[in-house]
């Protein structure tokens, strides 16, 4: 608490103030509803860095068809290991037992949309649930909780996300989907659907399998050269989808470009917030949420995700 009050402990304020001492923090914060943290992040998120009106690489934020472009991914947190906790969050690896699992830690899953700008990395909002929740199942109800945070930019995600039922969400929200997919997911090429730049119209096929549902999408393939210990380079095929059909909008290069902004966005950002609960506490040496109580995890979850 001293270090966070810094220097406004030398504020000459109205009323007198000080550090607070050890009761105030170790208990006193059970009397604050989560909610309130959670509404605090609120205020909170948004972007740092305004995006320009152009296409492509324009100032800090990457803008693609004129949108700016954007990463979601997710990530779990190890939780203090306590009865209460794991009957709460359970524990991923162990889905397919009765119980509070038995991994090592409880977790906690968040899904985290997070602006991808080479200046800031702005938070842009956030949600959590258990840890068998699933990562698209937590987007979906983000979507809905929050259309508004999707309107008007372009989400790229990895390959876990990419879905009928969650790009058509994004679609709706007014956002637009920068993904990679699955090795196993068929993209049927359209007839005549070869484009000037590379990429191809396809389709994702709707879950009941009706031929009128079927989502846009355009294709494209792009080799990775992987160098092996060996001394010999392994390619790979990496295949990107996007709902932006329209390759003067955005070439093939372009959507290439998007895709490898996620990491700088969502991943580097997830590891430099998990630097900041490296090593609380006494329960383990890695990232941990310290509280004994679900009630005070989603608390410590929401203020965490405004301090950083």
């Amino acid at each position: 608490m001293r270090r966070l009050a810094g220097h406004l402990a030398d504020v000459p304020w109205d009323r007198d103030w000080h550090v607070p001492a050890s009761g105030v923090v170790t208990e006193w914060r059970g009397k604050v509803p989560p909610a309130v943290m959670e509404e605090l992040f609120w205020l909170a998120a948004g972007p740092l860095v305004p995006a320009g009106d152009g296409d492509g690489d324009d100032g800090p934020v990457l803008v693609l068809g004129g949108m700016p472009v954007c990463g979601t991914g997710g990530m779990l947190v190890a939780l203090a290991d306590t009865p209460a906790n794991r009957a709460m969050f359970g524990c991923t690896g162990t889905r397919s037992q009765v119980g509070p699992g038995s991994a090592p830690f409880p977790q906690l899953l968040a899904v985290v949309v997070v602006v991808t700008a080479r200046a800031g990395r702005a938070r842009l909002g956030a949600i959590t649930g258990k840890a068998r929740a699933g990562e698209q199942t937590m987007l979906a109800r983000l979507i809905r909780r929050r259309p508004d945070l999707f309107a008007g930019r372009v989400l790229v995600s990895g390959r876990n996300f990419p879905g009928h039922k969650i790009i058509t969400a994004i679609l709706d929200a007014g956002g637009h989907v920068v993904a990679r997919a699955r090795s196993n997911l068929a993209l049927p090429l359209t007839p005549g659907g070869w484009l000037p730049d590379g990429s191809r119209l396809s389709y994702l096929n709707a879950p009941g399998g009706k031929p009128g549902d079927r989502l846009p999408v355009r294709a494209a393939e792009h080799n990775a050269v992987l160098p092996c210990g060996d001394g010999q380079d392994v390619p790979e095929t990496c295949t990107l989808i996007t709902t932006l059909l329209d390759h003067h909008a955005a070439d093939a290069g372009q959507i290439r470009g998007a895709y490898q902004s996620r990491w700088p966005a969502s991943e580097t950002t997830f590891g430099e917030d998990k630097t900041t609960i490296t090593g609380a506490g006494d329960r383990t040496s890695g990232p941990v949420l310290r509280p004994g109580t679900p009630r005070l995890v989603i608390q410590e979850f929401w203020a965490w995700m405004t301090a950083t």
